[in-house]
């Protein structure tokens, strides 16, 4: 009888583990799939100002969206005086809340040196799970038509 509870015991806590892990690996899995996404929706915004650039004035961040289901997909782009374009791509949740954010940084024009600008360190895991503290998204941007 010891025995079988030990068994049912270790068992249960082998489960909870598993389950732990499994979670763990979609949150991962989650968080690259929005990394990707908003990876390529700055990259579409890169794209879109080489189309038209006469939609994009020096010095003005403007917004296109896209939607998506419950999320919506945002890129700010930005023409600055030197012809750097800085692309940022967006995903925000149906709370205007905002779950990923990524920017590309084209120098002078030059598509070939595209870079990511230097990631700042912010407690991003307690305020993706914070809805009370958490900023909302910035709506006040002129969007495109």
């Amino acid at each position: 009888m010891a025995a079988a509870l030990v068994l049912i015991s270790f068992l249960m806590v082998m489960g909870m583990a598993q389950l732990a892990v499994v979670q763990q690996d979609q949150s991962f899995a989650t968080m690259q799939q929005m990394s990707a996404q908003v990876y390529y929706m700055a990259l579409s915004g890169i794209e879109y100002q080489r189309m038209f650039p006469e939609k994009f004035p020096v010095g003005v961040t403007r917004r296109i969206m896209l939607p998506n289901g419950e999320r919506a997909q945002y890129a700010d782009i930005r023409v600055d005086a030197d012809g750097t374009i800085t692309s940022t791509g967006i995903l925000v949740d149906s709370y205007d809340y905002e779950l990923a954010r990524r920017a590309l940084i084209v120098p002078v024009g030059d598509l070939q040196r595209i870079y990511e600008p230097p990631v700042q360190l912010t407690d991003t895991a307690s305020q993706r799970h914070d809805r009370v503290n958490r900023p909302r998204f910035n709506r006040n941007v002129s969007q495109i038509p």
